[in-house]
């Protein structure tokens, strides 16, 4: 090759490790905007391309020594973080159970770099079931039900986030898919979404599905070894829903209430009096989101219901409870779940905080990710055992 054209390709060379050095840097800094939020999760958590890039470029011949492994070797560093810290983390997880909970728990799996590089497909198609109870409430879920299943079975439900004003049961779609592939019942739900319904309508719509599950697959799941799992909005909705039966006296409310064995908290929003938000902003207005959920104008807090925050004793959840958060989220602080982590352990109620220190909001998608392995794992050795 001609000295020039090996030169031309040697600056190419340096650009191109520069540049995804860059992108690298949005797997550690938290960018302030929506759209940075966004790529901070596709970095993280998506398929590893500027981990093969770097490599690629690590062992290109044209550069200087020194040039053509600074950026490459830096970029690895970086993107490494976020997987290795993931592998800990879940190899960590049945001691930090077995001490919050009184369990049992053995690792049933490890963290995957084949999935996490290679982001593997379930195919899986689940049953629909749309209906309404006697009181006229919607039932709307969708059902991903083990083929060798057993009433041993227990059955994780799931729900959605999206700010109580957007997003729907396909959003959880594949966790649906993985849960079934691993034995565990799970149904992914639809409830009204805000300002058009407000609270409770939405644990209302989840304690109707569990009854309808209850009712109607008898033979397929464990009917006292049921487990809400939410995700941001659905976080708080589910906690919402623990804090709904625990105030009901009726005999239904009773035994669903029972049967109710805990909560798995992603990222939710459990400060509703938001006396955090002087401390730690929010890309988004969260106050409004509450005021859309609850219908109280959100200048006018000092009115909210007990039955909406878990950290008031009317609202909180005395089930066990698991919450998972990054510590990058800038769009629901971690504030949140490590308060709620204190009050709970103020409550004597057994709960585990696990803080991730790479992760933004929205970690589990890509399920695959360093981020959606922990859920994954830890939801797994939480309800199974």
């Amino acid at each position: 090759m001609k000295p020039q054209s090996r030169s031309i390709i040697s600056i190419l060379q340096i650009i191109a490790g520069f540049i995804v050095l860059l992108f690298s840097f949005a797997a550690i800094v938290p960018l302030p905007t929506i759209s940075g939020a966004i790529l901070n999760m596709i970095i993280i958590e998506g398929k590893p391309y500027l981990l093969f890039i770097s490599v690629f470029l690590l062992f290109l011949p044209f550069a200087q020594k020194w040039k053509r492994w600074l950026f490459p070797i830096l970029s690895i560093v970086i993107l490494s973080i976020s997987p290795i810290s993931s592998y800990f983390v879940i190899r960590a997880l049945p001691q930090l159970i077995n001490q919050s909970f009184g369990k049992n728990v053995k690792a049933s799996s490890s963290f995957s770099f084949t999935d996490y590089c290679l982001k593997p497909t379930i195919d899986f198609v689940p049953q629909s079931v749309v209906n309404k109870n006697d009181a006229g409430i919607n039932i709307d879920f969708n059902a991903y039900f083990p083929e060798t299943n057993s009433p041993k079975n227990p059955l994780v439900v799931l729900i959605h986030g999206g700010g109580f004003t957007s997003g729907d049961k396909s959003h959880m779609h594949h966790l649906g898919q993985w849960l079934a592939k691993h034995e565990i019942n799970a149904i992914s739900l639809n409830y009204s979404l805000a300002p058009k319904s407000r609270f409770p309508l939405q644990c209302m719509e989840i304690v109707a599905a569990i009854n309808y599950c209850r009712k109607n697959y008898k033979k397929q799941i464990n009917l006292d070894k049921i487990y809400l799992v939410g995700a941001s909005a659905g976080a708080t909705i589910a906690l919402n829903t623990i804090a709904y039966l625990k105030n009901k006296s009726d005999s239904s409310s009773v035994n669903t209430f029972n049967a109710v064995k805990g909560v798995v908290n992603l990222y939710g929003i459990t400060d509703v009096q938001f006396e955090l938000s002087a401390r730690f902003k929010s890309i988004y207005d969260l106050k409004e989101m509450m005021s859309d959920y609850t219908g109280i104008e959100k200048n006018n807090f000092g009115q909210l219901l007990a039955e909406v925050c878990p950290l008031l004793t009317k609202g909180f959840c005395n089930k066990p409870v698991i919450s998972i958060h990054g510590l990058k989220d800038n769009i629901v602080p971690p504030e949140h779940a490590r308060l709620l982590h204190l009050i709970l352990t103020q409550k004597k109620i057994p709960n585990l905080y696990i803080a991730l220190p790479w992760a933004t909001h929205s970690f589990e998608h890509p399920l695959s990710g360093p981020s959606g392995q922990v859920v994954r794992n830890t939801i797994e050795m939480f309800v199974k055992n």
